[in-house]
């Protein structure tokens, strides 16, 4: 079983991460690390000193994103370098992203401190805008959020760049509106949607940077339009990938435990078998490409994700397509992104282990 850095610290669980950081097994609970929490080094405030003082809500950086004194560039998207188109691109698929999170996705193999130069450099020229998550502890994290001049430049290409692949259709199903106004939240505040956008989107990261094949990745909120006829299910996240010689859909579902189980049927369970029942649909968005439904699940509320996984997984047993869904720990997944820790209804959990590698898993 392979111990790297990321198997030893595996965690989506935000608010326990610090408590359970002191005592490391060799296979720790999986709400509980570093690697996922919000802890980042407090170096990048100290090294942005235009954004130090601002923890109040008031942002002092215009909507542009650039400085008060200093009017944004007006080089456009197709003059950025391709590093920097890159970013934009993963910014706007993933509504935000953290320092962290850019860096893992697009400058791993380099030192942090270019992520944060280049990250200042594209704020600078308005095409992204800053802000400081709740500090903890003395530390905090820091996201960039694309601007709406961002938005225009990056939707209208995704279309393009996808118009030609069998899931073209689905990423334009998927498009934000041209109207769709830029993120905003006041420095030191946590809207009640930031610590599951997060968490989702450490696991895309992880996802995008393990040897899976990952065509397409986004973690847009509510994706799906209201007028097809039937109620559509809003997935967390939306992957395409090869597997083998194949190519599937994921539809993810991040469930944090703070929902009743009835409401994860109405809304995830029985919406994802009537999607299966309308090939029309899917077939104007992948084809006959298959899809599938991966549910990680942490439990904030009770501390006790296995517990709640079993009763997903029971109800997802009742539905009409229970080969559907397959079901893992949050921590599981961001550990392992590419192992088999998926449980499904022909393989459920048989203990109480919080060990993934005592368990019989399937593929995902």
């Amino acid at each position: 079983m392979p111990k790297s850095p990321e198997g030893r610290e595996a965690s989506i669980n935000l608010e326990t991460s610090i408590n359970h950081l002191a005592a490391r097994p060799a296979y720790p609970h999986p709400d509980a690390a570093a690697d996922v929490s919000l802890i980042r080094d407090e170096r990048d405030l100290q090294r942005d000193p235009q954004l130090t003082g601002q923890r109040d809500g008031h942002e002092k950086i215009p909507e542009t994103g650039g400085h008060a004194n200093e009017p944004p560039s007006r080089v456009s998207f197709e003059h950025l370098p391709v590093d920097d188109q890159k970013v934009l691109s993963a910014v706007v698929r993933h509504r935000l992203l953290s320092f962290a999170q850019v860096h893992r996705l697009r400058f791993a193999e380099r030192h942090a401190s270019l992520t944060r130069r280049r990250l200042r450099a594209l704020r600078d020229q308005g095409w992204l805008v800053f802000r400081d998550g709740v500090r903890t502890r003395g530390r905090g994290v820091r996201f960039a959020l694309p601007t709406a001049r961002t938005l225009a430049a990056v939707l209208p290409r995704l279309t393009c760049t996808t118009a030609q692949t069998p899931y073209g259709g689905l990423v334009t199903a998927m498009l934000p509106r041209k109207s769709t106004r830029p993120l905003a939240f006041p420095d030191s505040t946590s809207p009640k949607w930031l610590p599951h956008q997060i968490e989702v989107n450490h696991l895309l990261a992880r996802i995008a940077t393990s040897s899976r094949a990952i065509r397409w990745a986004s973690s847009w909120d509510a994706p799906f339009a209201s007028d097809a006829g039937i109620a559509l299910p809003q997935p967390d996240y939306v992957l395409v990938e090869d597997v083998g010689n194949t190519m599937r859909v994921v539809f993810g579902e991040h469930d944090r435990g703070t929902e009743p189980i009835e409401r994860f049927i109405a809304r995830k369970i029985e919406l994802y078998t009537d999607l299966a029942a309308f090939p029309e649909i899917t077939g104007a968005w992948f084809g006959n490409i298959p899809f599938v439904v991966h549910v990680t699940v942490i439990d904030v509320p009770h501390q006790a994700p296995l517990r709640r996984l079993r009763a997903l997984l029971e109800a997802a047993a009742l539905s009409r397509h229970p080969d559907l869904f397959r079901f893992t720990l949050g921590g599981w997944l961001f550990a392992h992104p590419d192992e088999p820790v998926f449980f499904t209804t022909a393989h459920a959990p048989a203990t109480d282990a919080m060990h993934w590698p005592v368990h019989v898993t399937a593929p995902g």
